[in-house]
């Protein structure tokens, strides 16, 4: 059993094949833009002492997991495509930082106080990634097995606890 936090809910979307993506990339893509939609994408990309505890709970239906699945992917797989896909120019991050953190920080601030790495003193429209590593991501597959949704929470100020429960 894993415990974790989440701080909203929004739509589901759903992830299916077109003529130009097959369902699994348009499961990946899908998942990246729900995480750059989440209102603490500030702390993501955090790594240094003073970064906050986030965590990214993806939450899949069978459905997507099979598509995944079939196209060679493991749930490692996923977390690391997601962490280097996610991307941002560092333009809009900046922005989201000045006027959609409680911080009213820069991007550059946090660079030199050790919260974000070196690469965000890049160029405006320079792409960054937003999450610190693969590890922040947690995937569940759970929901109607018949179903191709998907579902990105947050959580920050936590780490998810797992342990096993037995006799369930």
């Amino acid at each position: 059993m894993t415990i974790g936090v989440t701080n909203n809910w929004g739509p589901s979307p759903g992830a299916a094949s077109t003529d130009d993506l097959s369902g699994a990339d348009t499961a990946l893509e899908l998942i990246s833009r729900e995480i750059k939609k989440k209102v603490r994408l500030y702390n993501y990309p955090g790594v240094g002492p003073e970064a906050e505890h986030v965590m990214i709970t993806v939450l899949i239906t069978p459905t997507v997991a099979r598509i995944l699945a079939d196209a060679g992917y493991s749930k490692a797989d996923v977390k690391r495509h997601l962490h280097q896909s996610t991307t941002m120019s560092l333009r809009n991050f900046d922005w989201i930082l000045r006027h959609q953190s409680i911080m009213r920080t820069t991007v550059r601030a946090q660079v030199e106080a050790g919260v974000y790495p070196p690469e965000f003193l890049g160029g405006p429209e320079d792409r960054v990634r937003i999450l610190s590593g693969p590890d922040i991501l947690h995937i569940v597959v759970c929901g109607d097995p018949n179903r191709n949704r998907v579902m990105v929470l947050e959580g920050a100020h936590t780490r998810p606890t797992t342990k096993r429960v037995e006799g369930y």
